[in-house]
């Protein structure tokens, strides 16, 4: 079964034409059209940051963040970076936002990794400088990269915000060609085996061009942001967005978001923002969190596209925050569930502009992620990769122009295909995403991830990693095996880790301690408190003939209640975005 843009019921085709907006169609990448926006339009807002969400600290013009951009440029150019990995390891702000640009115009291979705040967010800086091997970093100040150490290579150059915008703008730049890498995203997954997705600036612009006919924006976008820079949905799906089209997004730290939900809602009511979004659990935090006196003094009704994404999309939660809402203007009709991945820059489908929310019922209520846009191709590959026939599950497979070439291989310095993820479909190259769904009457149903990560109130964490710090002499002396997985519960997924006992002599103090330092030492490491942790005996984890451990199985035998042991429950995990 495919997908394809002229495909699907009445309902999945824009009730109204795309609004037309001013794109050079001989401006081939974002850098042509932002050069172009500032030469026509220099003193249009371009980017606000509110201070803890609720008043402008900084904003800065389309002229002013050309010459910025090109000031970072001519301080890359100038250290020989054009052409070389620069890790940006900066907390979000306008910043980050000026020297990843700055990267493009230089034609240096900017890598964006948060900002070091603790031990989770260094480790994740740490696992990237082991991929990415950069020429320079990018960092706040001293402080920040001194605690990166012994991690960077000996030749690494050290630049701060400060040195590069104090640099003399770059005034004759080379023009970037369409199929030259643009930057390095690293997908939020494995830690200990991070992989940086190659983005060409043909993939950047095929698919703001995809988000621009699915949202149907336009050239007056206001876009209210809180999502993290470093991850593709607040660098791409929000900043990009507004950059391609000319229009304005106004961002807030996530932790201000975190903090106090209710500082999002109040930024797009002040500035009548038409788009913004989030994952599942920002809704579901909102709904949680806010007070119907709050929800009065808001007008939500210029919100017209309310995006949900990067996890799966729960239809209760997106029901109760419209219901919670509605009072406030805001229109179910603005619900935007999406589906997209790094590896196809960041979109690959969702309904039309005010399609609302949609569900199917398979295993259980499933929202649907609409369909293909921009010449864009979703196919469904069901047993012995045969193409699934109408409703049948299988592997979600996309192909187009926003679609990644490969991989960050430091050791040639380039991107590398990796032939495990292609598979040919009637002669065109498409991505093996490891996800299943189904395509019913043209609409794609995401029915479940790559088996091996877990996904709790947009925290993700690969089972591998959690079980790598279950199995640390410091954390799990005395086991012998270890298996995480989720589970699906009424509130969303839940992580789960069985681990087997090497042993079975330990007291229920002594096991009891186990069990709490598991719970600390993940939670610290991994931004994610496990919901259960079971002790078993030895030999209970379920093995493949080789001796790997066999996740699904395991989790299989839980769900079944068939793994006896010495179970701690615990309800205390709070989402945070990773």
């Amino acid at each position: 079964m495919t997908l394809d843009l002229v495909g699907g019921p009445d309902i999945l085709r824009p009730p109204f034409p795309v609004p037309d907006v001013l794109l050079d169609p001989t401006a081939d990448t974002l850098v042509d059209l932002i050069r172009r926006r500032a030469a026509a339009h220099p003193q249009r807002t371009a980017l606000s940051h509110l201070d803890r969400g609720e008043r402008i600290a900084e904003e800065v013009s389309y002229g002013e963040l050309d010459r910025q951009a090109r000031a970072v440029a001519g301080c890359l150019r100038s250290a020989g970076l054009a052409g070389k990995a620069v890790l940006l390891s900066l907390p979000s702000g306008l910043d980050f936002l000026r020297c990843f640009l700055g990267c493009l115009y230089a034609g240096a291979f900017a890598a964006p990794a948060p900002g070091i705040e603790g031990r989770r967010s260094l480790e994740r800086n740490r696992s990237i400088i082991r991929s990415l091997r950069p020429a320079a970093v990018i960092v706040p100040d001293g402080a920040h990269c001194r605690a990166l150490g012994g991690d960077l290579p000996a030749a690494c150059l050290v630049i701060t915000p400060t040195e590069a915008l104090d640099s003399t703008p770059a005034e004759h730049l080379r023009r970037p060609k369409p199929d030259e890498l643009a930057f390095i995203q690293y997908t939020s997954g494995s830690v200990s085996d991070p992989r940086g997705v190659g983005v060409t600036h043909r993939n950047i612009m095929a698919n703001q061009a995809m988000i621009r006919e699915a949202f149907g924006h336009s050239a007056d976008l206001v876009v209210v942001n809180w999502l993290p820079l470093h991850h593709d949905m607040g660098l791409i799906g929000s900043v990009l967005q507004a950059l391609y089209l000319g229009g304005r997004c106004l961002s807030m730290s996530p932790l201000a978001f975190l903090q106090k939900p209710s500082r999002w809602l109040s930024a797009i009511h002040a500035f009548g923002a038409s788009s913004s979004g989030g994952p599942n659990f920002a809704y579901d935090l909102c709904c949680r969190k806010l007070d119907e006196t709050s929800t009065r003094r808001l007008d939500l009704s210029a919100w017209r596209v309310a995006f949900c994404g990067s996890e799966p999309v729960r239809a209760g939660t997106l029901r109760r925050f419209a219901d919670a809402l509605r009072p406030a203007g805001f229109s179910e009709q603005a619900l935007h569930p999406c589906y997209g991945m790094a590896e196809a820059t960041l979109f690959v489908s969702s309904g039309p502009p005010g399609s609302g929310l949609r569900t199917r019922r398979f295993a259980a209520e499933t929202v649907s992620c609409g369909r293909a846009f921009g010449g864009s191709r979703i196919a469904i590959l069901g047993a012995g990769d045969a193409p699934a026939a109408d409703g049948q599950p299988g592997e979600i497979c996309v192909a187009g122009d926003h679609v990644s070439p490969g991989f960050w291989d430091a050791d040639a310095g380039m991107i590398r295909p990796d032939p495990a993820r292609e598979t040919l479909i009637e002669d065109r190259r498409h991505l093996r995403t490891g996800d299943i769904g189904a395509i019913v009457a043209g609409e794609l149903f995401v029915l479940g991830r790559s088996r091996d990560m877990v996904v709790v109130r947009g925290t993700k964490v690969h089972a591998e990693d959690v079980e790598a710090t279950a199995l640390a002499p410091e954390t799990g002396a005395g086991l012998a095996a270890a298996a995480a997985f989720g589970i699906e519960e009424e509130d969303g997924e839940s992580l789960v880790v069985v681990c087997e006992m090497a042993r079975t002599a330990e007291s229920e103090g002594e096991r009891e301690l186990l069990v709490r330092r598991l719970r600390a030492t993940i939670g610290e490491l991994h931004g994610l408190v496990p919901a259960d942790v079971v002790l078993v005996r030895p030999g209970v984890i379920p093995r493949s003939i080789n001796g790997k451990i066999r996740r699904s199985a395991c989790r299989a035998l839980y769900l079944e209640g068939s793994l006896a042991g010495y179970s701690w429950r615990s309800r205390s995990t709070e989402g945070a975005f990773a």
